[in-house]
Formats: C-alpha cells, sequence, structure tokens
C-alpha cells in the first residue's frame, strides 16, 4: 500500500474523486450549524458569541484560501498540510468556548484524512485527539484518574480513525492500481488493433498489386503485341493502320497506368531509408517518365516517425504527384518536407490550377484527407485555374 492521500489526477476520475465538491461544503456546513447552536446558547456572553464568529469567519477563508484538494503534486499536498495544521489550531479555542463546535470533529477528521497523505495526515490526527481530551476536561471537573481516562480515550479514537483510514487508503490504491491496468491493457488493445488494422492494409494492398500485375499488365501487353502483330501485317497505307496505331497508343498508356498503381499501390521501402530518402525517389521517377522537373527540400532536424504516419506522408506525395501528371501540364514541381513541432509537407506545381470545390476535381483530394485523418493528419489545398496548386500536409 502506497502511503498517498485519496487523490489522483486521472482523466476519467474515480467514483470518491467525482463528489470531491462535497468535501467543499463539509466543513462550513458544520461550522455554521455549531455557531447557531453556540450564538443560540443564552449563557454565552456578548463577547464569547463574537468571539466564535470571529474565528468561524477566519476557518472559513483559511479553508477557502488554501482549498485542499485530492492532488498527489507535491505543492497541492503542502497546501493541503498547512490548511489541516491551521484549521486543527483554529478549532481548539472554539471548542473551548462552546461545546457545540465538537460537531465540527467530523467534518475534520473526514476532510485531513480524504485531502492529505496518510502519514501527515496521521500526526494532524494526533494533535487533534489531543485537544479533544483538552476540550472534555474543559467542561469537567475530573479526577486525576478521569483526566487520564480522558486523554487515552481519545487517544483511542484518534487511533481507530488512522487505522480505518488506513485500511480506506489501501482499498483505494488497489482500485486505483487496477484502473491504472485497465487503461494499460486498453491502450494495449488500441495498438494490437492499430497493428491488425496496417497488416491488414499492407495485405490488401499486396493482394491487389499482385492481382493488377497478374491480369491487367498482362492483358495490356497483349493486346500492345496482338495489335503490333496485326500492324505489321498491315500496307504502309491502309486505313485501318491509323485505327491500329491508335489502339496501341491507348493500350500501352493502360498499361503506364496500370504500372504506376502498382507503383503506388506498393510505396517505396521505408525500414531501409528514410522517409526523403523515399520521396526523393518518388520525385525522380516522376521526373523520368513526365520530364517534368522535380526538386525535394528537406528543412529541421530529421527524426523517425511512426511507420503509419510516414507512409501517410509518402502517399500524399505520391498522390499529389500523380494529380500533377494528370491534371496540371505543369513544367516544375517542388517539394518541401519540413521537420518542426509538426512535419509539413508541401507541393508546388506551376500548373493549370484548378477549383478545389469542384466535386470531381476534390475526389482525389477527399481520399488524401482521409488518409491522412487516420494518423491525426491534415491537408490544405490551394489552387484556382491558372496559377498552379500548393498542397501542405501537416501530421503531428
Amino acid at each position: 500500500m502506497t502511503d498517498q492521500g485519496c487523490a489522483t489526477g486521472d482523466a476519467s476520475p474515480h467514483a470518491w474523486e467525482r463528489v470531491a465538491w462535497a468535501w467543499h461544503l463539509f466543513i462550513p456546513v458544520l461550522l455554521c450549524l455549531s455557531l447557531v447552536a453556540a450564538l443560540g446558547d443564552p449563557d454565552l456572553s456578548g463577547g464569547g458569541k463574537v468571539f466564535v464568529v470571529g474565528i468561524s469567519v477566519l476557518m472559513v477563508n483559511w479553508y477557502v484560501a488554501l482549498r485542499p484538494d485530492l492532488a498527489r503534486n507535491r505543492g497541492a499536498q503542502r497546501r493541503s498540510i498547512t490548511w489541516g495544521l491551521g484549521s486543527v489550531l483554529l478549532w481548539l479555542p472554539l471548542v473551548l468556548v462552546h461545546p457545540a463546535f465538537f460537531l465540527v470533529l467530523t467534518a475534520l477528521f473526514s476532510t485531513i484524512f480524504a485531502n492529505v497523505e496518510l502519514r501527515p495526515a496521521s500526526w494532524l490526527a494526533g494533535l487533534l485527539g489531543i485537544e479533544i481530551a483538552v476540550a472534555n476536561l474543559r467542561y469537567g471537573d475530573p479526577t486525576p484518574g478521569e483526566a487520564v481516562f480522558t486523554l487515552v480515550w481519545a487517544m483511542a479514537i484518534v487511533l481507530a480513525a488512522i487505522t480505518f483510514a488506513r485500511w480506506i487508503h489501501g482499498i483505494i490504491d488497489q482500485s486505483r492500481d487496477r484502473s491504472d491496468l485497465i487503461a494499460q491493457l486498453e491502450s494495449t488493445q488500441a495498438e494490437l488493433a492499430a497493428a491488425e488494422r496496417e497488416a491488414g492494409v499492407a495485405a490488401e494492398r499486396s493482394r491487389l498489386t499482385g492481382e493488377i500485375h497478374d491480369t491487367l499488365a498482362q492483358s495490356f501487353t497483349s493486346i500492345v503485341m496482338l495489335l503490333q502483330a496485326v500492324e505489321a501485317g498491315l500496307a504502309p497505307d491502309a486505313t485501318a493502320r491509323r485505327q491500329v496505331e491508335l489502339a496501341i497508343d491507348t493500350a500501352r498508356s493502360g498499361l503506364g497506368d496500370a504500372r504506376r498503381l502498382i507503383a503506388d499501390l506498393a510505396p517505396e521501402a521505408l525500414d531501409a531509408r528514410t522517409l526523403p530518402d523515399a520521396i526523393e525517389r518518388v520525385a525522380d521517377r516522376f521526373s523520368a517518365e513526365t520530364g517534368v522537373a522535380s526538386t525535394v527540400a528537406v528543412t529541421g532536424e530529421q527524426r523517425k516517425l511512426p511507420p503509419t504516419v510516414e507512409v501517410a506522408l509518402l502517399r500524399a506525395a505520391q498522390e499529389s504527384l500523380a494529380n500533377v501528371r494528370k491534371h496540371a501540364s505543369a513544367t516544375a514541381v517542388t517539394i518541401a518536407l519540413r521537420y518542426d513541432g509538426e512535419v509539413t509537407l508541401q507541393v508546388d506545381d506551376d500548373g493549370t490550377g484548378f477549383d478545389p470545390a469542384d466535386p470531381v476535381a476534390g475526389f482525389g483530394l477527399r481520399g488524401m484527407r482521409d488518409r491522412l485523418a487516420t494518423v491525426d493528419g491534415r491537408v490544405q489545398v490551394d489552387s484556382e485555374p491558372g496559377h498552379g496548386t500548393r498542397v501542405l500536409v501537416a501530421v503531428p
């Protein structure tokens, strides 16, 4: 069992923490009831009434000023201990003036053990026990034996309170340990679920890559070969030659699209190289295939990112370049990767631009946003017809 107060700073408070507000009413309410009883006593002098009102107000203000709480941090505990010592010392003159203030004991014991760590709370309870004995002696005319009995009785009450508090603290600590264990299990479960999703996505991409290679790519290759054979058998001036040439170009274009789709579904391996290396490789391949000049700039202190984040950024670069290839008619593309508080990827082209609000033009961007959302990323697109396009991707 730890020697801690009954509190924690957990995001999801335990049952006893959800009703912590009740502690802030306990002492003021019992003080008010005791004060009413004391002021209604005709045997209490006017000076005594002024005194108990003043001390009661001071005790409430002392509570409000320090406001003991259930936190474990060192500053909060020092504040709680200071409050406890002051409250115990202020209670004694009150009860010596009028016995109605014995009622406040219930709140003092409870609030001290609820808000102060067990060890200092035990010392405060011991001091309170001595004060209880003194107050009891004040309202009687005991013999020396009775005085000793009163002191022993008061200490027995304190010992019982400490024992009970230690038992309650043990139960609370066990409950907190179970709560922490459950939180760890839930976190591990979430990590396993994420790993399973990643594995599932990777397996599906691998399957699709194989299917496209074995079906579409092979079919387009066969069509090109068959059409070339037909073209070779046609006379140079045959009217069908032009249609065959167009069919060959279309089949080659389809084959190129299939190959690019295979490349996109199987991104650059990130295990053996850094994310900047992979993006540069994608940019080089883009330039080689399209003739569009591309440059990659990396700024900031590079660091290893979670695999899901690196893959998402690489996909964003591929999707942006694919959009430039298909729609932009650009002559130059610039890719900037920045490592800062967050990692940003910016892709600029000098192409024809487009209206981001166009549902057709924004379809690929919606897919990019959906992919980045899985890693808490965001996508911003700035473009207008005739003025190029900027795609900015940021992840925490």
